[in-house]
Order: structure tokens, then C-alpha cells, then sequence
């Protein structure tokens, strides 16, 4: 994933006016670098039956450090996806065309990000629809039980629910749920 931010400049160049991102190409080669120096290490200690040296465990430890660093980073953008799910009134469609076609200005503002940085983001890995997909159902679970909390029952007549980038049925999601 990071060699692929990397590859996009324009994409880094757009990150980088973010208050969090100002360092992000420093970081990740740094980050890039202590994996390689960690495969060397680690690839040396094996070929002589040692265990890592002081200095590969030193590399895998700020390695890791530097990997926890950059994901809260990233996630602040997933973080800001049910924010926009929250206030976007197009819950039967798929929150990827959603965005695209839909509601673009309301995710610009509430993400931040342009329709070419999501793109560029989700070409990277970032947005994942492995992993968005449980997101956005769990996310619409807590939504519907606070609605219910609250008295307001107007998702009960959505036969659809969208996920990432499908459309399903909803008394199959809740069948799986389960």
C-alpha cells in the first residue's frame, strides 16, 4: 500500500497540504526502509542459525512504531465515512456511488478528501471493500438502533441496503447477522 501512495505524487502532493499528511514522504520512506533493513537482518540471522541482531530488532521496533503512526493517520479518513454515511439521505445505494454521483460535495466536506484523492486512496487500498463492507453494516445496525431508541422507525420500509460498492437485501443481512 505504501509503495503505491508513494507512486502517486500528485496524490502525495494533495495529502501533504493536510495538517496530519505534511510529512507523509518522509515518513513512509523512512517506514520503507526500516523493512528492508528488517528483511536484511532478519535474512542474515537466519543464513548464519543466530538469532536478530540488537540493530534488526531496534529497525523492527521503530518499524512497527512508524506503521501505528501512518494507520491512525489513514484511518481518520475511514473515520470520517460514517459521518458522511450519517448525514447522506441515499442509504438504499452503494455508499461508492454514493460518492461519486450522488452526494460529492456533502463527502468533500465531510472527508476532506476530492473525488480524485478517494479514487487515488482507493486504487492504494486504503478504502477496502473487504473491510468497508462489515463497516458500513455495523455502522447502519447502531444507526437503526438509535432511531428505534428514539422512536423513529423510517428504515424499517428500506427492502435495500447499500454497502461499499453493492446493493443488498436487507432481511438477508439481518438473517446473517444472526
Amino acid at each position: 500500500m505504501l509503495e503505491k501512495l508513494l507512486a502517486n505524487e500528485d496524490l502525495l502532493e494533495r495529502l501533504q497540504q493536510m495538517e496530519d499528511f505534511r510529512n507523509l514522504r518522509e515518513d513512509a520512506g523512512k517506514l520503507l526502509a526500516k523493512s528492508k533493513q528488517v528483511r536484511v537482518g532478519k535474512k542474515a540471522a537466519k543464513e548464519k542459525g543466530e538469532p536478530e541482531d540488537d540493530e534488526t530488532k531496534a529497525a523492527r521496533s521503530a518499524k512497527r512504531e512508524q506503521v501505528q503512526t501512518l494507520r491512525k493517520k489513514l484511518l481518520k479518513f475511514l473515520q470520517a465515512v460514517p459521518v458522511f454515511m450519517y448525514l447522506t439521505d441515499h442509504r438504499e445505494e452503494a455508499l461508492v456511488d454514493v460518492i461519486r454521483t450522488l452526494d460529492l460535495t456533502l463527502f468533500e466536506r465531510a472527508t476532506g478528501l476530492t473525488l480524485k484523492d478517494f479514487d487515488a486512496l482507493s486504487d492504494a487500498g486504503v478504502f477496502n471493500s473487504e473491510v468497508m463492507d462489515p463497516a458500513i453494516w455495523q455502522f447502519r445496525l447502531f444507526e437503526h438502533a438509535s432511531f428505534d431508541y428514539l422512536g423513529l422507525h423510517e428504515h424499517e420500509d428500506e427492502d435495500q441496503v447499500g454497502g461499499w460498492e453493492n446493493v443488498a437485501d436487507r432481511a438477508e443481512l439481518e438473517a446473517a447477522q444472526d
